[in-house]
């Protein structure tokens, strides 16, 4: 079916919209009744920036798009839908173009996509939309009885916890921690470390005393930042995350990311979490190897796609 002119709007989230239900279809069906209630819930707060896109054609609904908007000028975009028996092919790129448009005049500066390794057909739609897939990600977990009764010992080194209006200060860390890093390196740059910051301060719940700055002691260092350990709390999942963590390069092979992460895993106990979860580049062997003898385990796979906006 693809006689009549295509017309794409705005429509509210609502649980029972039909455009709803088809672009929910990206997502697995096991997850589906759990993502439209936390799709309800937000519709009885502020929105979480979702948009919802569909296209008609004759008031028929052949085709629709979910995307968000997101704190530090980023936004996600989730494959596009189309309706069974739709066979126009500009139903997709007019979707994503438009979605585009919308998520930039909200401010967003770049745009990502989180598809797993079945996904092809909406790989195919992306590259298409010249979206670029710079990585996979590899999400992991560790379950609380891995957890070690008492913190790391940092020998000549302590942790602080951030203080709020230093973003500027760790944005600078967070550069330095970039420099020949092996996780995401393309991603990394994309945007400016404040956007990301501002980004990190919106993952699940922000605490500055859970965001700890790992500075020298030593005397030829005193002060010198070495790295950083940005953990978040989801309290509905009773779940610790490790968002960011990093070691500048003039600190690195001391065994340092080894020891923030068993500070991580410590931390987690002390906040009664039931598991701590991380994401790392799933070529990233390093990382892998060390979250492994840590007590992680990798539970899914997914494929990036991002593309600046604008």
């Amino acid at each position: 079916m693809d006689s009549g002119q295509l017309e794409i709007r705005s429509e509210p989230l609502k649980p029972d919209s039909r455009a709803l239900h088809l672009a929910m279809q990206c997502w697995p069906e096991a997850e589906r009744a759990a993502q439209l209630e936390s799709l309800r819930l937000l519709t009885l707060t502020s929105g979480g920036g979702f948009l919802l896109l569909a296209a008609r054609r004759e008031w028929n609904l052949v085709g629709a798009v979910l995307a968000q908007l997101l704190p530090g000028k980023a936004a996600t975009l989730w494959p596009a839908q189309v309706a069974r028996d739709e066979t126009d092919g500009a139903v997709v790129p007019a979707l994503v173009d438009a979605a585009e448009r919308q998520l930039a005049e909200g401010g967003a500066e770049l745009c990502q996509a989180l598809l797993s390794k079945d996904q092809t057909a909406a790989a195919t739609q992306l590259a298409a939309a010249s979206y670029q897939h710079p990585a996979d990600l590899l999400y992991m977990t560790c379950e609380r009885e891995h957890f070690p009764s008492e913190p790391p010992e940092f020998a000549s080194f302590h942790l602080r916890p951030f203080q709020p209006g230093k973003e500027a200060e760790l944005a600078r860390l967070l550069d330095e921690t970039y420099v020949g890093t092996l996780d995401c390196p393309a991603v990394n740059g994309l945007r400016s470390s404040l956007d990301v910051i501002t980004g990190y301060q919106h993952v699940g719940q922000f605490s500055p005393s859970r965001w700890l700055i790992l500075e020298s002691t030593a005397k030829e260092t005193f002060r010198e930042t070495a790295g950083c350990l940005l953990l978040a709390r989801h309290a509905p999942h009773d779940t610790m995350e490790i968002v960011y963590v990093g070691v500048t390069p003039r600190f690195r092979r001391r065994g340092l990311g080894q020891k923030l992460t068993s500070h991580a895993l410590w931390f987690a106990g002390q906040e009664r979490a039931s598991r701590l979860v991380l994401s790392v580049d799933a070529a990233n062997e390093p990382a892998i190897a060390m979250y492994a003898a840590a007590g992680f385990w990798a539970w899914e796979e997914r494929a990036i796609w991002v593309k600046k906006l604008g």
